[in-house]
Formats: structure tokens, C-alpha cells, sequence
């Protein structure tokens, strides 16, 4: 009789073989068969190829741990489930013997490069300095920077003008008048000028324009207030 080691490790080979189930995002679970003790490279290999993903870069997560293919092969049992999902591609990364601090500046230094890329060739050395200053030292984001060099240079002497006139105004007790003013300055200088031959969008304006019946407007209200139907 042989001794019950012997006996134990001539079993069916179907015992090392454990049915674990498959999940993947957007896509229902599918049962596979695999080793029990198979290495983390061939579970990736199985579990996209059942999951109908490309092998790589796709990541296999076991018992909510992400898999390596340097780390121990894990003991399946049957009815295990594998998350598999195709992990986004991370940008480069600086040199690794770097610091954490000049990492950082390292990919500031990289985004404000980017941004003086888009920018335009002609534009002024002081604006170049401004970007970079924004971007590196301020961490400004480039959205606001892009829209600060859009505003052109005279508008800007006419706001520190605005400013400075503020408070002049503000000491001789002008502070209300000075806003108001200011107010319908904004308006005024913002009104549109139509063209020749187009129609503008309040209808008093329009030369021979006929309304639709039943038209609500400012006539129709007057009306309404005169004969005491409001």
C-alpha cells in the first residue's frame, strides 16, 4: 500500500483546476478555467482574452488588491472573482533619482514650456516673462492665464486708470456717483451696431416689420393698462 502522501499527489490533475469568474466593465462575468496556482502573468493572459480585452496593459485586480507579475501566485479557490479593466496611460514621469520637490517643479517647468508654445511667436518678451512667473511661481491654470494675455495692453492702462480714479473718487465722498457713472459708461460703450439691412431683436426698430397676431409686447401692454384689463 503506498503511504497516503503518494496517494495524494497522484489525484486527478482536475484538482488543481478552479473555475473563477471573470468581471469587466460594461461587459457581463464570464467563467474561466485556470491553475490554481498559475502565475499572475498567465491569469492576465486568460482574463483578457475571456473578457475580450488586449493583454496589455490591462490590470487584474484579486480580492482588492492590483496584481503584479513579481508577486506571489495566489491561491484560487472555485468561485473566486477577477476584476480586469485596461488601466489609462500615465504621462512620463521625471527621473526617478529626483527629489519630490523637483518633480514638481520639473512638470510645472514642462507645462508653462507647453503653454509659451501656444502662444503666439510674436508675442512681446514681457509677456513670456508673465507667463512663466504665473505658471511656476503662482501655479496660475492656463485657462485664466490665456484669457489674461487676450485682454489687449491699452485695457489695461484704462483699468489701473479706472482704478486710480476710484480713489480719488472714493475721498471726496464721489464713490456712488463715480459707480454709477461707470455703469452707464459699460452700457453705452458695450451697444452693438447692426449692419445694414439686419433685423434687430426688438421689433420697434424695424422699419415696415409686421408682428405676429397676438404678439405680446410693450404696445400690447400699454393697451392692457388702459382699458383696465391688468
Amino acid at each position: 500500500m503506498g503511504s497516503p502522501d503518494a496517494a495524494e499527489s497522484s489525484g486527478s490533475p482536475d484538482d488543481a483546476i478552479v473555475n473563477i469568474l471573470v468581471k469587466a466593465i460594461g461587459k457581463k462575468p464570464v467563467l474561466v478555467q485556470v491553475q490554481q496556482d498559475c502565475s499572475v502573468a498567465v491569469l492576465r493572459s486568460q482574463a483578457a482574452q475571456a473578457a475580450g480585452l488586449h493583454c496589455k496593459g490591462v490590470e487584474v485586480v484579486f480580492k482588492g488588491c492590483a496584481l503584479q507579475d513579481h508577486d506571489c501566485a495566489p491561491k484560487f479557490r472555485h468561485n473566486d472573482t477577477v476584476l480586469v479593466f485596461v488601466a489609462p496611460k500615465v504621462s512620463p514621469k521625471p527621473l526617478s533619482w529626483l527629489s519630490a520637490a523637483d518633480q514638481t517643479e520639473a512638470e510645472e517647468e514642462a507645462e508653462a514650456k507647453l503653454l509659451l508654445r501656444n502662444l503666439s511667436r510674436t508675442a512681446p518678451a514681457w509677456k513670456v516673462r508673465l507667463v512663466t512667473f504665473l505658471k511656476t511661481r503662482c501655479r496660475t491654470p492656463d485657462d485664466v492665464i490665456l484669457y489674461v494675455m487676450n485682454i489687449p495692453f491699452w485695457k489695461w492702462l484704462l483699468f489701473a486708470s479706472w482704478a486710480a480714479a476710484s480713489r480719488v473718487a472714493a475721498r471726496n465722498e464721489w464713490g456712488p456717483i463715480y459707480l454709477i457713472l461707470t455703469g452707464f459708461v459699460v452700457i453705452f460703450s458695450n451697444l452693438g451696431k447692426r449692419a445694414e439691412g439686419e433685423m434687430s431683436a426688438y421689433s420697434v426698430f424695424n422699419e415696415g416689420y409686421q408682428e405676429l397676431p397676438g404678439t405680446f409686447n410693450a404696445e400690447r401692454v400699454d393697451q392692457q393698462v388702459r382699458h383696465g384689463q391688468m
